[in-house]
């Protein structure tokens, strides 16, 4: 067998030092850094015994080995590869997820679930802290924290504390510290929508003043001595009626607790407290503080109407004939 001769006329200075630098497995990864200058005089001879003897350029023998792709210019090369760190950051930018919006609200209501004061929008964000603010005074109503809640919302389910419980659990005893706890708290992913729910008890308790006979009838018109929950009324002593004098043992004391009416003759009262006198008795009744649950407390004085006085009656003892049968005697009276 003949040895076959090759021979290179001339390959380009770039790719040469390719080849001497980089193994022949490599140049898959070379694609963007091998520069190879195009010549029509760059060919590479077929052995002399061939009979169709054959050209090959250049592109012919990178096709053949790795088909490496060549770029025309380094400022080609340049721009690729800014091309290249574009993208890849548009793709991170657009790979990161969005920070999701929490509803935050703050509401005021009454026992009943009335609103009594618009609610307060508090949004924040996952990864976030909220700002709470604290209960708000309302007038004729006071906070209950046993009522009040926190409400969660975690990927579409409700979780319900009372802010006493979580007062609790948080080792914190005041609503001020509470607040200001959970504003230190990070907003967790998974949070929706956070409720601070504040509840109210209506603390106005009335308070009245009836004059009335015996039959109840008004002989007076009444009086309102409104207080509230926490506080005192300021009751004051029976009216003098003329014609009519007052009776402790029918005049009483009219309290509605939690919807159920208790009675007392005040007469009763004066005695459990130790009281001899009306104005002692009213005196004390004011220094007591109305306690939770009292609704309605009415002093309801009674009179008895005076007698008429009658004139004297004489009464006599006689027989048929006149005489007297014993000494007379006078009767006094009233009517009525």
């Amino acid at each position: 067998m003949k040895n076959h001769r090759t021979i290179i006329k001339s390959i380009s200075f770039s790719l040469l030092c390719v080849l001497l630098t980089n193994p022949i497995d490599d140049l898959g990864v070379l694609a963007n850094s091998v520069t190879v200058e195009e010549s029509q005089q760059n060919t590479i001879e077929t052995p002399e015994n061939s009979t169709d003897k054959k050209k090959l350029s250049t592109e012919d023998v990178l096709n053949s080995t790795q088909k490496i792709q060549t770029p025309t210019s380094p400022e080609h090369h340049a721009t690729d590869d800014t091309d290249n760190l574009k993208n890849n950051t548009l793709k991170s930018r657009k790979g990161q997820p969005q920070i999701a919006t929490v509803n935050g609200t703050i509401t005021y209501l009454d026992e009943s679930g009335n609103t009594l004061l618009p609610s307060k929008a508090v949004p924040s964000q996952i990864g976030g802290t909220f700002n709470f603010s604290v209960a708000e005074p309302i007038n004729g109503y006071q906070l209950d924290l046993t009522k009040s809640k926190v409400l969660t919302t975690i990927n579409g389910s409700l979780q319900t504390v009372t802010i006493k419980e979580a007062m609790g659990a948080s080792h914190v005893e005041t609503l001020d510290a509470f607040i200001a706890h959970i504003n230190q708290q990070a907003i967790t992913a998974g949070v929706q929508d956070v409720e601070l729910q504040y509840v109210y008890n209506n603390i106005t308790v009335n308070g009245t003043i009836t004059y009335l006979d015996e039959s109840g009838n008004t002989l007076l018109p009444s009086k309102a001595v409104p207080s509230q929950i926490g506080g005192t009324f300021n009751f004051s002593v029976a009216e003098p009626i003329n014609g009519y004098q007052l009776d402790l043992t029918k005049s009483k004391v009219l309290t509605t607790i939690n919807g159920s009416l208790q009675s007392i003759t005040i007469k009763e009262a004066m005695a459990a407290s130790h009281i001899e006198t009306l104005d002692a008795f009213i005196a004390h009744i004011n220094q007591q503080a109305i306690a939770v649950g009292v609704q309605n407390v009415e002093l309801q004085y009674v009179y008895t109407k005076d007698a008429v006085s009658g004139g004297d009656i004489t009464v006599s003892y006689e027989d048929e004939s006149g005489h007297k049968l014993a000494e007379d005697m006078i009767q006094s009276g009233n009517v009525g």
